[in-house]
């Protein structure tokens, strides 16, 4: 019994011997690598694809106005002045 109880004192101190280390590591937007709070990260810090510099997906009203779509595609915009007022 005493050995029993020797081996599992042994167990433990190797159980428990491991260590693991957590570092906070700040995003980086426009580094290609989809990070937490980035909707999007296209790798660069060009605003007029789908994916603006500040790593939020481009939508209409953002004040970005894409320029890598073709008239007649989805999400094209011909101008986008941050708002979603089609009378000004």
């Amino acid at each position: 019994m005493r050995r029993l109880v020797s081996l599992f004192s042994v167990l433990m101190v190797l159980s428990c011997s491991d260590q693991v280390i957590v570092r906070e590591v700040q995003s980086a937007c426009g580094n290609g690598s989809l990070e937490e709070g980035e909707a999007c990260d296209d790798g660069n810090t060009r605003n007029g694809d789908g994916c603006t510099n500040g790593c939020a997906l481009a939508e209409c009203g953002d004040e970005v106005t894409r320029n890598d779509l073709m008239l007649g595609e989805e999400g094209f915009e011909e101008c986008d002045d941050g708002n979603s007022d089609d009378t000004d």
